[in-house]
């Protein structure tokens, strides 16, 4: 991963994304503590560019994109390349309010 590239966070034990962030250093080893499972060593440097209050369900995303393949498959792999207009369509709902609304807006 490189600077300025984009993340969104996907969590596959409730099938949502969580968090959209930036990559504001490249990949890096740091052995320093983190938490008390294991060693996590290989790093990246995040920001945050939008944490909804609330999960965004990858049903919800697909149901308001009217897009069933927004995606693909999620959960095979701990990093998946999203294609550029889904990414687009994840960070638009998610920055747009339109998490916190049905499809007639209301």
């Amino acid at each position: 991963m490189r600077k300025r590239d984009k993340i969104i966070f996907y969590l596959t034990s409730d099938k949502s994304f969580r968090a959209i962030c930036e990559v504001t250093k490249e990949y890096f080893v740091d052995h320093s503590f983190i938490w008390e499972a294991d060693d996590y060593p290989h790093r990246i440097g995040i920001e945050p560019l939008s944490v909804p209050q609330e999960p965004l369900a990858l049903k919800k995303a697909r149901e308001i994109a009217e897009h069933p393949d927004l995606g693909g498959s999620f959960g095979r792999c701990s990093v998946v390349q999203l294609k550029p207009e889904d990414f687009n369509i994840i960070l638009n709902i998610m920055t747009s309010g339109e998490l916190n609304q049905d499809k007639t807006g209301g």
